[in-house]
């Protein structure tokens, strides 16, 4: 019986920890926040909502899965697009990354695409460099000619945001800048 009353306790300071690192990740957001500029214009809606987001406790993953569904249902019915595998029979992401691919595309058309995003004021990135370009390897003769499939997947990929705290209307204009930058630079 003692051991009960001993986990119950423990329980409870976990309990109080877990509300302490809370206000404490709210309270170093706030401060992190005034400090930065995010892509998308400010209001005191965006900041309610990134605050009622982390107060409510939302998983982290599971608001990025939902925004990988977004992004899925919105990509699913393009031509051009390669949207990643994050669920299989036997694992799932953690969905910490979406890598769009745009199918044709190449690395000079990828970087047209990605400026024409930037343009409208959402930021994306291309989250992986074949280490056959990095200079170390190069050094030690590896040749991205070497790599094709490397290199086919490095140029036409783009990492789009999947910060857990993006609202659906902020998630809708990702989906529009991409659309529009594909459209007009793969005509």
């Amino acid at each position: 019986i003692p051991w009960i009353f001993t986990t119950i306790k423990k329980q409870q300071k976990n309990l109080e920890k877990r509300s302490l690192m809370k206000i404490i990740k709210v309270t170093i957001f706030l401060f992190l926040l005034s400090f930065t500029t995010h892509a998308f214009s400010k209001s005191n809606e965006y900041y309610q909502s990134v605050i009622t987001n982390i107060i409510t406790n939302c998983k982290t993953d599971q608001c990025r899965k939902e925004i990988f569904e977004q992004y899925d249902a919105a990509f699913s019915s393009e031509k051009w697009a390669l949207t990643p595998v994050h669920t299989t029979d036997t694992k799932t992401t953690s969905f910490h990354l979406y890598q769009l691919r745009i199918k044709g595309a190449t690395e000079v058309q990828r970087d047209a695409i990605m400026q024409g995003i930037f343009d409208q004021d959402v930021s994306v990135n291309v989250h992986f460099l074949p280490l056959p370009t990095l200079t170390a390897y190069k050094k030690r003769g590896y040749k991205i000619e070497d790599y094709p499939e490397t290199w086919n997947k490095y140029q036409n990929e783009i990492s789009l945001p999947v910060y857990y705290t993006l609202t659906d209307d902020q998630v809708k204009t990702v989906v529009a800048a991409v659309k529009s930058s594909v459209e007009k630079v793969m005509a």
